[in-house]
C-alpha cells in the first residue's frame, strides 16, 4: 500500500521498509541544513551520513509479531516532530494506534 505524508519543510527523499508484512529495520531521509540538529539526532539514536542524510536503524520482525522488532521509521518521525514538522498525526496513527486498530483486533482460533 501507499501512505502519503504531509509536505515537510526540511526533509525529503524519505525511504524505509522493503516489505509490507515486516517491521521496517532501516530508514533514511535527506535533510536541509535547517533540518540537522546533532543533539536531537543523538537523542533519537539517529546517524548523520554524507552531511545531510539521516539514517535510522531498527530491527526487522515479521508483521505477525511486530513486538519482536524495532521500527526504524518511529525515531525518524519523532525527530521530524521535534524539529517542528507537521507530523503529529503520522506519529499518532502509525506508532501509537490512534485509529485503535490494535485495540479492536480480534484473534480467532
Amino acid at each position: 500500500g501507499v501512505f502519503s505524508l504531509p509536505k515537510l519543510k526540511n526533509f525529503s527523499n524519505i525511504s524505509g521498509g522493503k516489505m509490507e508484512n515486516a517491521v521496517c529495520d532501516y530508514a533514511t531521509a535527506q535533510a536541509t541544513a535547517q533540518g540537522i540538529d546533532k543533539t536531537l539526532l543523538q537523542k533519537f539514536g539517529l546517524n548523520l551520513l554524507d552531511s545531510n542524510i539521516i539514517e535510522s536503524k531498527g530491527k526487522a520482525a515479521h508483521g505477525s509479531r511486530p513486538q519482536l522488532g524495532k521500527n526504524a521509521l518511529k525515531p525518524l518521525f519523532e525527530y521530524f516532530l521535534a524539529m517542528g514538522e507537521n507530523v503529529q498525526n503520522v506519529v499518532d496513527y502509525l506508532f501509537y494506534d490512534k485509529a485503535k486498530i490494535l485495540r479492536n483486533w480480534r484473534f480467532w482460533s
